[in-house]
């Protein structure tokens, strides 16, 4: 049996793993994080396209995604569920780019919006509990003999031999690990505060560059946020603070009497591009780049797994 290294043990690292072990390998995760202190673990975990290029491979990877998520609605372990996706604008608001007519779509009525907004849409989309999930997987992925390595690695070579093929799923960390210096950190940073309720999502779609939303989950509600491009700021801004729960009562009044609970800041990978292709340069053993994708790591996972699994069998 084929030996495949994979570089990561987040939600691109393990989906890919995963993957490869039904395709006949071999695989071993090697990683300096595992979950429940990857950056995946963070992420509110919806289901819809953000901050990654290029739109239409990004469309086919999310599709790809969501079929597989809808397939895991009725396994309670992996905490996946469905969820109405409201999307709001201060002014016309487009279909998405990534809407295919599977997807349950709808525009709102004016009664449906809040206050000085002008347009909107609802759309039925997975939301994964990423701490669930992520233990979900790599459980799954111990059970079908795949074993894990915990450390640093400086560059691919320090990996060793006997490897068919490496497939590199390190998000930020491939600025060092293979010199990438396209890849950069998106700061994220999030307000959790009290209010009870189902599970629900309203986002500002206004501005692409600038999110608002509100999404309840587990009794609390997570409030974003920032995309913060090449900023490391790893501590909590408490006038960014501020600001996030200012913007998000407005988009949902049923927030004013919520408590702050804590903060989030996470680093989402970003880059121009996704990089998810065969190195060049890089023989025996082969490697499979797969990595920078950007707040869309949930959304595409699956989409980019089959996409290594294809690329590894041409």
């Amino acid at each position: 049996m084929k030996r495949v290294a994979v570089i990561g043990c987040g939600i691109i690292g393990l989906t890919a793993a995963i993957r490869l072990q039904k395709a006949g390998y071999h695989v071993q995760i090697i990683a300096r994080d595992l979950p429940p202190t990857t950056t995946s673990n963070k992420a509110a975990a919806i289901w819809e396209p953000y901050k990654a290029e290029p739109k239409d491979k990004v469309a086919q990877w999310s599709a790809e995604t969501y079929d597989r998520y809808v397939s895991e609605y009725k396994i309670p372990a992996a905490g996946v569920s469905e969820v109405e996706l409201i999307a709001v604008s201060k002014s016309s608001l487009p279909p998405p780019f990534w809407l295919r007519p599977a997807y349950p779509f709808r525009r709102l009525s004016p009664g449906e919006l809040p206050a000085g907004y002008q347009d909107g849409y609802a759309v039925m989309v997975p939301f994964i509990h990423s701490g669930r999930y992520l233990d979900y997987l790599l459980q799954h992925f111990a059970t079908k003999g795949g074993d894990i390595a915990l450390r640093h690695l400086s560059s691919l070579a320090d990996i060793g031999p006997g490897f068919y093929a490496i497939v590199n799923c390190s998000g930020l960390g491939a600025r060092t690990l293979v010199r990438d210096e396209k890849v950069y950190p998106i700061r994220g940073q999030l307000a959790v505060v009290s209010r009870p309720g189902p599970a629900r999502f309203i986002v500002d779609d206004t501005s692409y560059a600038d999110p608002v939303y509100v999404l309840s989950r587990d009794n609390v509600c997570i409030l974003g946020g920032t995309a913060e491009e090449r900023s490391d700021l790893g501590d909590e801004d408490r006038d960014t603070r501020e600001i996030i729960l200012a913007r998000c009562r407005v988009l949902d009044p049923a927030l004013a009497d919520s408590i702050f609970l804590r903060p989030v800041v996470g680093f989402r990978p970003g880059r121009e591009e996704v990089r998810l292709e065969v190195d060049p340069e890089a023989t025996s053993p082969r490697i499979v780049h797969n990595y920078g994708h950007g707040g869309a790591g949930f959304t595409v996972a699956w989409g980019c797994a089959n996409e290594v699994i294809r690329l590894l069998s041409e």
